[in-house]
């Protein structure tokens, strides 16, 4: 999977950023398109300072290269990696929406909260159960939970939202607001603007009816132990099925969608005010 924006666009240049938590991007190839025309070609090459203290890998994350004059036309420039379908689109484009690369959990916030977890399970203040839940959360960035019932449809999803509101109020030692989304088929997009909206918590939960399934970047929500250097995160498949709801923290790098059958509800959460 690959992040980025595409940031100026002038007549003759074109520059932004690319980020793939599975593999470097440094070299890559790109090609820029005005329609089906090709107008320019460059490789990802540029430090970026602020991607990579914002935990992008190496960040060698940034491109800029030259546009060959081009006949008058309204067509969009969009960014291509050579060999790829990956496209990039323009910040002002009504397709998608223009990607910020999110703030990961450093590898300090991680031991803290951990010892914290530790803490709470051993003086009692978590059941072991909310305990082992909320350290593979942290850990991986998913886990799944069971669902206190077996109802469908709309009793499916007031059961979803209590047993959410109950995690994220432990998870964040607070009281909470909830609120469901229902995925408009595009899950990956959806679950990209959460972390846009102030204050929503970046754990967010997922519900399917009929089944959901998923490939993701394990731990990808975090720095890692040495500030960017080293493996890739081990991409894992993550199903949903029957009254189960799946928890993940929206930093984490969803890879595909391998199978959504019906219509999948997504839960957020922000702070009480």
């Amino acid at each position: 999977m690959f992040r980025g924006a595409i940031e100026y666009i002038g007549e003759d240049t074109v520059s932004g950023w690319v980020y793939s938590p599975d593999a470097a991007v440094k070299g890559r190839v790109l090609l820029a398109f005005a329609g089906d025309e090709c107008v320019g070609s460059g490789k990802v090459a540029t430090l970026r300072q602020d991607l990579k203290e914002a935990g992008l890998g190496d960040g060698y994350c940034g491109f800029s290269f030259a546009l060959r004059p081009r006949a008058e036309t309204e067509a969009p420039i969009t960014i291509r990696f050579e060999g790829t379908d990956a496209v990039l689109l323009p910040p002002d484009s009504d397709l998608v929406r223009r990607l910020q690369p999110p703030r990961l959990l450093s590898q300090e916030e991680f031991e803290l909260r951990l010892a914290q977890l530790d803490w709470q399970s051993e003086h009692a203040v978590l059941k072991s159960s909310e305990f082992v839940l909320l350290r593979d959360l942290l850990t991986a960035g998913y886990c799944s939970r069971d669902l206190p019932g077996t109802g469908q449809g709309a009793k499916l999803l007031e059961e979803a939202l209590g047993a959410y509101r109950a995690i994220l109020s432990l998870a964040m030692q607070a009281h909470v607001d909830v609120t469901s989304l229902t995925s408009d088929g595009n899950l990956i997009a959806s679950l990209g603007r959460v972390p846009e909206h102030g204050g929503f918590a970046p754990i967010v939960a997922l519900v399917s009816e009929a089944g959901l399934a998923l490939k993701v970047s394990r731990a990808s929500h975090r720095k890692p132990a040495d500030d960017g250097e080293g493996a890739a995160s081990p991409v894992v498949p993550v199903k949903l099925r029957g009254p189960r709801m799946l928890l993940l923290d929206s930093r984490l790098s969803i890879l595909e969608v391998l199978s959504e059958k019906g219509p999948t509800h997504l839960l957020v959460g922000r702070l009480k005010r």
